[in-house]
């Protein structure tokens, strides 16, 4: 007998499903960005961006590994995996702008360390 379902460690499905229909709709409002055709947007305060990247990254692994409700080997498995899922993502992210653009930039390093992030967290106490 097969059993459908789905394994949401740390409620990630839920968080990320309910934000991301949420900057959907607040895109949607807002509307375009105007002069986006006009002049390049760029990051206007490169260290901002990686402390802020930092914090997160520190803060995600109080909600992945606090999720196990406890000390033991549930929790170190949430922490291990989600410290390897974002340099992970930090290492896909640089690579693949290395191909594009030609050189890696650190805003793309913090994405792809936030991108890992947030796909790692419903699993992160259910992968080995």
């Amino acid at each position: 007998m097969v059993q459908l379902g789905a394994l949401d460690f740390a409620g990630g499905t839920v968080v990320h499903i309910s934000s991301g229909v949420s900057a959907l709709v607040a895109a949607w409002v807002l509307g375009p960005r105007k002069d986006w055709t006009v002049k390049p947007i760029i990051p206007h305060n490169v260290p901002y961006v990686l402390l802020g990247v930092g914090i997160l990254w520190f803060g995600w692994f109080g909600f992945n590994a606090g999720s196990a409700l406890g000390s033991g080997s549930l929790a170190t498995i949430a922490f291990v995996t989600t410290s390897v899922s974002a340099s992970a993502g930090g290492l896909g992210w640089v690579i693949i702008e290395w191909f594009n653009k030609g050189k890696p930039t650190a805003v793309g390093l913090g994405s792809g360390f936030v991108a890992g992030l947030v796909g790692i967290t419903p699993a992160a106490g259910c992968v080995t």
